[in-house]
């Protein structure tokens, strides 16, 4: 007999971190988003790159500074930030570390006024972070060993030892002045005012050999050898650098088939990092032809659609493997939206068990409708070329050879004239021969069948629907997606490019994994129903994952379990709230991120994700390794 519908519980936790509700979006980032963007794992922050200076600087000049001394010193890089008038189109104080935190309902950034002569620095008066850290220990300890400029703990290689004289060279204030001021606890006015005219994160555009050193960390243009105290900064070889023939796990690979975590290479500040894997297993060449390809595309998409077809050979081999990154996320938001429409159902029909829940959802008229309606194209799309979303039409034009010229707005509505059927009437076969093609010949297809409008779908609000409403549409959609990736996943298997890729992507091992859609499942057979398939597939695999996740979640997370019900005074259940979107898009930020580097080495007009384009030295950049957008 089926359960009710899962946890529930009586008290409001006091706050909900991000959510990861059937674990999908672990499957989209672990590993393959790590792998791709090595080495900046973190989404939490925007990465301000003279941070790095900073610290090359600092411990170039200091011998293993204690907690309180990196602190002490950070803070100074702090005040001098905040009291730089920065420019209105940059990054201004975002990614500074303490700036946004609040204390007694206070920011950090009103701790410094131009008119307080003398500012305290011990911790009596501030702290950056809520250990009484810096950024060092929160953020960039880990980014300095992974870009190789440092080595261990502590010890700068010859890459970091350059960084930190370019920028001793690049300000006038003297080290001495600030280790002056960290010793006595105190820092004056005029220090800061001195430091920032030069020293402010906004000024790195301006310090040329430091930026250029930070573009070869950036692009790992390293020489190959297993010594840290060998490296040195090389110059670009060419379009040879972007051919990666070779793809973790399988260099990685033990003989069991289980691999060795990327980060589990980091994860100890006393043992030396293992630059041997790192050079043996490219993981910096990967990282490199990630940011080039984002560059190269983003400077191709202003130029018109060339048909369906990629015409940027050299970034072939870092294309496939975006094209599977991409391919995981509309899974994921697949995946999310069955669970959305599981809860909707149980808004709208109470607590009733998950099978006849599910029946609801699947088994309804107005879920057959909206995948028919769908294959007719009954979406209306609207191309607004005036507002372009840049990042997705970067991501349009990788995973489809082509784009949209500017944000799409989209509106459905089912028809009326729908002739009632059973939902085991629609099987699989006729369902895939009823989707018209994705692309065109001549332009980017933006019938509502394609995988970017089913996403955007998913993502949308649904306004106006009832509960019910939203969740046959919701379930309709993420059958359609979920049908367009089974084609699609069927075309990669087959195709020889992709098979050294197949290996890594294949190792994703949570369930549901994205690698399920490649396998011969009986029920996605031809003459398989569509509807009871979707109704296993939910409940197996959506609905009992959450469960789990959620009940080991409030065993060992409360605070970040989502909220569903809550028990009124008078006994009754009422649901409480939904996954919002922004939740589930989370991990996103981590490529919204790669656009404030590459804005930060000036490579870009602007860190916006809408609006970045390569400049002039963006274009230099990725001519020199051939690529020609």
């Amino acid at each position: 007999m089926d359960s009710v519908t899962g946890p529930v519980w009586t008290e409001k936790p006091q706050r909900v971190s991000r959510q990861n509700p059937v674990g999908v979006t672990t499957t989209r980032n672990r590993p393959l988003l790590n792998d791709l963007l090595y080495p900046f794992f973190s989404d939490a922050i925007t990465y301000r790159l003279r941070y790095l200076s900073f610290w090359a600087w600092c411990l170039d000049n200091l011998d293993a500074p204690s907690k309180t001394t990196r602190a002490q010193f950070e803070k100074i890089f702090f005040l001098a930030n905040i009291a730089h008038d920065c420019p209105d189109d940059g990054h201004s104080t975002n990614g500074i570390v303490g700036a946004e935190r609040k204390i007694d309902d206070e920011y950090l950034a009103d701790k410094y006024t131009p008119d307080t002569s003398t500012f305290d620095l011990t911790e009596n008066e501030f702290e950056l972070t809520s250990s009484a850290g810096s950024g060092f220990d929160t953020y960039y300890h880990s980014l300095l060993q992974r870009l190789w400029l440092i080595d261990g703990k502590f010890t700068l290689t010859p890459l970091g030892q350059q960084l930190a004289e370019a920028f001793d060279d690049a300000v006038q204030t003297e080290f001495d002045e600030l280790h002056t001021a960290v010793e006595t606890g105190q820092v004056s006015q005029e220090l800061i005012q001195r430091f920032a005219t030069d020293g402010c994160c906004c000024l790195l555009q301006a310090a040329d050999s430091e930026r250029e050193l930070l573009t070869g960390a950036v692009l790992s243009c390293i020489t190959r050898t297993d010594t840290p105290h060998e490296l040195a900064f090389k110059p670009v070889d060419g379009p040879d650098e972007l051919s990666l023939e070779t793809w973790y796990p399988r260099d990685l690979a033990t003989n069991d088939g289980t691999t060795i975590d990327i980060e589990s290479l980091f994860d100890s500040e006393e043992d030396e990092t293992n630059l041997g894997e790192y050079v043996h297993n490219r993981l910096g060449d990967r990282g490199r032809a990630s940011v080039l390809l984002f560059l190269g595309t983003a400077a191709r998409v202003q130029k018109p659609p060339a048909a369906t077809e990629w015409d940027m050979p050299t970034l072939s081999d870092i294309r496939r493997a975006w094209q599977l990154f991409v391919y995981t996320h509309y899974f994921v938001v697949a995946c999310e939206g069955l669970l959305k429409a599981w809860l909707h159902g149980l808004r709208a029909w109470e607590l009733i068990s998950t099978s006849r829940l599910l029946d609801r959802v699947f088994n309804a008229d107005d879920y057959i409708r909206t995948i028919r309606s769908v294959a007719a194209d009954d979406v209306a799309v609207t191309v607004d070329e005036s507002n372009p979303d840049q990042l997705w039409r970067v991501l349009d034009a990788v995973y489809y050879g082509n784009w949209y010229k500017g944000s799409i707005e989209l509106e459905h509505q089912l028809p009326s004239d729908f002739d009632q059927a059973d939902g085991d009437e629609l099987t699989w076969g006729t369902l895939r021969t009823s989707l018209p093609a994705e692309c065109s010949d001549t332009g980017f297809g933006v019938g509502s069948a394609s995988a970017r409008v089913l996403h955007d779908l998913l993502q949308s609000n649904q306004s106006g629907l009832t509960d019910a409403e939203r969740a046959h549409r919701l379930a309709g959609y993420a059958t359609v997606l979920l049908t367009r990736l089974h084609q699609r996943g069927q075309t990669y298997a087959e195709d020889e490019a992709f098979d050294p890729y197949r290996t890594w992507f294949n190792h994703i091992e949570s369930s549901p994994s994205p690698s399920y859609l490649w396998r011969q499942d009986p029920g996605l057979d031809a003459s398989s129903p569509v509807a009871s398939f979707m109704k296993t597939f939910t409940k197996n695999r959506i609905v009992a994952k959450h469960h789990r996740i959620t009940q080991r979640k409030i065993r060992d997370h409360p605070s970040q379990t989502a909220r569903h019900m809550t028990r009124r005074p008078d006994g009754q259940w009422e649901f409480k709230s939904m996954y919002k979107t922004s939740h589930l898009e989370q991990s996103w930020l981590r490529i919204e991120r790669l656009t404030d580097i590459l804005y930060e080495l000036d490579l870009t007009t602007s860190p916006n994700r809408d609006e970045f384009t390569p400049n002039d030295r963006g274009q230099r950049v990725f001519e020199r390794y051939g690529i020609q957008p």
